[in-house]
Parts: structure tokens; sequence; C-alpha cells
């Protein structure tokens, strides 16, 4: 074990040593992103900087949501954009998504390396991948949570990019874990901040599978049903991870007949006030760590997952009308003495141990008459 953290440390000194020999390409800035322009071939390759000095991430860093188009206009010349190229996104650690277009042929070396991606889409022109495109580096946690693969067939190189969840359209992505297969997935549409994917067409149904983590998406609704080209489609499920990560949601509205998944929320930061109106359950750790959530009102048929809204600091007023249990942890540490806090808990459902521990603001707590049983440390340190 001591000669692989040794060998990890030699290598990352030897990559930085040699990132801060290069000198990048001189390339050209439209709409915020730079290309190498080949005018023979009338094509582009994104690349990482518009100078030709040395790698200054502090000064040249891409960062928010990018997405990248599929030919780009210059001096009255179209370009096709067909490749990202070696470290373009290198160490870019404020980009939260990427979405790359059918035109993308290839992916270079240390293309996103070390990035800390909420999402990726690629593209279904992409054939080849480079081996550290996608390298996690130093940081252990680089990899993106959300990769949608829109490529019918793997592109070569594909294992090593790998997300925590992955979205696919067949079986052929064997050396991947964690998948969904969504046959419909080149169907996937964009409806006020949410990604929707077609899960049966003749029934009419779909599922949120992400977000656009656009700046412009304050307030998110997710309803029964949802627009595609004209037909109402029903939502059954607000996946795993949809909108994790994403700070600037400050206003959430779900009314619909599906779950929520886990982890679908955590870490929105900027989550003020939530209101969950569903059928089914709330994921673990659904909200985790929401720490600007001050009001949540949540009526549902399902049971609310462990550490559901762990940690949401802010919270101050909460009102619960579930007909399932409320789990361990659920809302542990969800308040501060900074922040009186008042609860309405009125679910027929049991609520687990340390469901509200360590709730110091909570000044007031209304109990329904329905609840079967409350766990131990429930409400301790409160």
């Amino acid at each position: 074990m001591k000669q692989l953290v040794q060998f990890k440390r030699i290598f990352a000194a030897v990559l930085l040593l040699t990132v801060s020999t290069i000198s990048w390409a001189n390339g050209t800035r439209i709409n915020g992103i730079y290309y190498v322009l080949n005018s023979s071939t009338k094509t582009a390759s994104v690349t990482y900087t518009g100078t030709t000095s040395s790698y200054n991430p502090s000064s040249t860093a891409y960062t928010g949501s990018i997405t990248i188009p599929s030919t780009v206009t210059y001096n009255s010349t179209t370009y096709s954009v067909t490749s990202i190229g070696d470290w373009a996104f290198y160490y870019c650690s404020g980009l939260t998504s990427v979405t790359i277009p059918n035109s993308v042929t290839s992916i270079g070396d240390y293309a996103f390396y070390n990035t800390r991606l909420k999402s990726v889409t690629i593209g279904a022109g992409v054939l080849s991948i480079a081996s550290y495109a996608f390298s996690l580096g130093t940081n252990e946690d680089s990899k993106p949570i959300k990769v949608i693969w829109l490529t019918n067939t793997p592109p070569s190189g594909y294992k090593s990019v790998g997300g925590t969840v992955n979205y696919v359209a067949n079986n052929l992505y064997t050396s991947l874990s964690n998948v969904t297969v969504y046959p419909f997935l080149s169907s996937i549409f964009d409806v006020e901040g949410i990604k929707y994917v077609p899960v049966s067409p003749s029934e009419r149904t779909c599922d949120a599978i992400d977000c656009t983590y656009n700046a412009d998406a304050k307030q998110i609704d997710i309803a029964e049903t949802v627009s595609y080209k004209g037909v109402a489609m029903k939502v059954q499920t607000v996946k795993q991870y949809t909108c994790y990560g994403n700070t600037t949601i400050e206003k959430l509205n779900l009314s619909f007949n599906g779950s929520v998944g886990n982890n679908a929320f955590q870490g929105c930061t900027g989550l003020q006030n939530a209101t969950i109106n569903n059928k089914g359950n709330i994921g673990t750790q659904a909200f985790y760590g929401c720490t600007g959530l001050q009001d949540v009102t949540i009526s549902n048929n399902g049971n609310i997952g462990t550490q559901a809204f762990y940690g949401c600091t802010g919270l101050q007023n909460a009102t619960i009308r579930n007909n399932g249990s409320i789990g361990e942890s659920a809302f542990e540490n969800s308040t501060s003495g900074s922040n009186p806090a008042t609860f309405e808990i009125l679910n027929t459902g049991d609520i687990s141990s340390r469901a509200f521990y360590g709730c110091t603001g909570l000044e007031t707590v209304t109990l329904g008459s329905e609840i079967p049983s409350i766990g131990n440390y429930a409400f301790y340190y409160c």
C-alpha cells in the first residue's frame, strides 16, 4: 500500500512538471469557448485557452455549464466541431456540466482531467475517448456523477469514463456499473431546467434523469405530466442524482405520481423552499446537505428514506403528512440553534431512530395521533 501511495505521488509530481512546460496552441475564442480552427478541412477542435502562455487555471479555466455547438462560424467561415483536444478542460474544477455534440468524434488525453463534473452528455458521433480523458488524478471524486451515452456503439476507451450512474440506449456497455438502459435515450428532451427521457412512448411515460445546471433555472417544477412534442407524458420517477449539486435552484415543486431517487437533490445548497407532493418514496439522502433549505412541505404515500434531509441546517419550518415511515436519521442535524424551527408531523407511519436527532433549533413539535411508534433517540439533542 505504501508503494502504491508513493507511486501516485510520483506520478502526480511528474504530471505537474510536464504540464508546466506545455505551451498551449493559439486558440480562437467563439462564444466563450476556445477552438483550434483548421482552414483546410473546415474543422474545429476545442482547446484549453486562447493564448500560448503556460497552464494557468486561475485565469483561463472554463466554469459553469457548457454546451459545445456542432458548428462555429468565424470570419464568415463555418467550421464543424469534430474533437475535444488534449487537455481542453484540464483541472476546470468550476465546471458543472458538459454537453458534447454529435459532430465530435474524439475526446483527447486529459481532456477532463480532475474536473468535478456533475453531468456529461456524450454525443452520438463519439468514436474514441483517450485513456486519461477523465482521469481521476489525485482527486478521488472527480469522475462525472452522471454520464448520458447517446452513442449506440460504445466508443473505444469508454470504460475509463464510467460515471457514478450511466444512462445508455442498449446492453452493450458491459464494462460500466450502475447502468440504466433507455431504448429511447436519443429522444431526451429539456423542459424548464429538467432533462426527461421517454420510457414507453405507447404508454406516454418518462423519467427525469438530469438537469441543465442553468444558472437562470432557479425554480424547478416537476408535475404529473410534462409536454413532449405536444404530447402529455406521465412522469414516473425522478431518478437518483437528477439535480445533484445544482447550487442555483432556489425553489422546488414536486407533484407527480412516482418516487424521488436517492441523492436526487443532494447538495442543492441554494434551495430555500421545497413542496413535495408525490405518490412514492423519497430516497436515501435525497436532500442531504441542502443547507439553505428553510421551508419544506411533504405530502406523499411513501416512505422518507434514511438521511433524506440530513444536515439541512437552515430548516425553520417543516410540515410532514405522509402515509409511510420517516427513516433513520431522516432529519438529523437539520436545524441549528440560530434558526428556531417548528415541525408538524402528521404521518401515519413510524418515526425511526435518530429521525430528528441533533435538531438543536427545534422549538415546537406537533405530533399526529396516528403515529404507531417513535424510535430510539428520535428527538435526542433537540
